[in-house]
């Protein structure tokens, strides 16, 4: 890290400068950044003298913040000469950081404040390839919930063409999918949806009280296999070898078989609703084998789905 706290600050003011100064030069640079030292200058910001022990002690102090960016924070200026300026050189993540950034994204706990204005636009989910940026966009139905959620009222929605009725007792992220969980009033009991599947959302009336026991993480946590309160079913699924892999770790599962180009994953769920989410995430990667009531759950699920287009 750069030797102290005004350097530090110096060289990101340097850095946020490059990156949005599309005509950046010494001179503009080290006239607007804070923290140079004053050598002479002209009427209009321009060196008067370039050979002055003052000026090149100010180039020296800018070529050490350009290598404490790089070397610090891992940001690189480089020069253009056809532009005569410096230029940030994008990615400043690695394929790996990216992923991990992605992935600690969807850990984001979001809360809502009281007032108004401090309800989420965006969090920080997805990386560019070409930018330094981590992202979560918020829709206005997440807000809506998680508003209705910390007023503890109660809202009504449609969800896969059926009308709900829900106290929201919490809102939250799974593996980058947005959950609302509480307590559907037309079934009487718990229930998770994934939020994208949800619309038509209006606030309710009513106000109620979440339980003292209920666990917010535990109810957001949607793996099949740690959490829910469904009768254990045993899934066998068919998948191509080279993702059988990753569809074991996907479903907390193990391969149990190969055979040519095949191979054989099986797991445990108590949570048959979040183990449909999922196989539908994957698509026709992944085929079924048993039991067969897992198989009509999907095809009704597919079809819900077919009918709402």
């Amino acid at each position: 890290m750069p030797a102290s706290a005004d350097v530090t600050q110096r060289v990101l003011d340097l850095a946020a400068y490059i990156a949005h100064e599309r005509t950046f030069t010494l001179d503009r640079a080290t006239l607007d950044v804070p923290g140079y030292s004053e050598v002479p200058r002209g009427a209009h910001g321009e060196f008067v003298d370039t050979s002055t022990p003052a000026h090149e002690a100010l180039r020296s102090t800018f070529r050490r913040d350009l290598e404490a960016l790089k070397a610090a924070f891992g940001i690189e200026a480089r020069y253009d000469a056809q532009e005569a300026r410096y230029e940030l050189q994008p990615p400043f993540f690695s394929r790996a950081e990216r992923r991990a950034l992605i992935a600690a994204s969807a850990a984001v706990e979001v809360s809502i404040e009281a007032e108004r204005d401090h309800d989420p636009e965006r969090l920080g989910a997805a990386v560019g390839d070409d930018e330094a940026e981590v992202f979560l966009e918020v829709t206005d139905t997440i807000r809506l919930l998680i508003g209705a959620a910390h007023r503890r009222r109660g809202v009504h929605f449609v969800y896969e063409g059926k009308f709900r009725r829900l106290q929201p007792w919490a809102v939250g992220m799974w593996r980058r999918h947005w959950y609302v969980v509480g307590h559907d009033r037309d079934v009487g009991d718990r229930r998770s949806f994934r939020i994208e599947r949800i619309s038509e959302v209006d606030l309710l009336d009513d106000e109620f009280e979440i339980p003292a026991d209920f666990d917010r993480d535990a109810a957001l946590d949607m793996d099949p296999n740690r959490w829910g309160t469904d009768p254990p079913l045993h899934i066998v699924l068919d998948v191509s070898v080279a993702f059988a892999p990753r569809l074991a770790y996907l479903v907390g599962g193990e391969i149990t078989a190969r055979q040519d180009d095949r191979a054989t994953v099986e797991t445990e769920s108590k949570n048959h609703e979040a183990l449909i989410d999922r196989l539908l995430e994957l698509g026709t990667q992944v085929r079924i084998v048993s039991p067969p009531a897992v198989v009509a759950d999907l095809c009704e699920r597919l079809r819900q789905m077919a009918e709402l287009r």
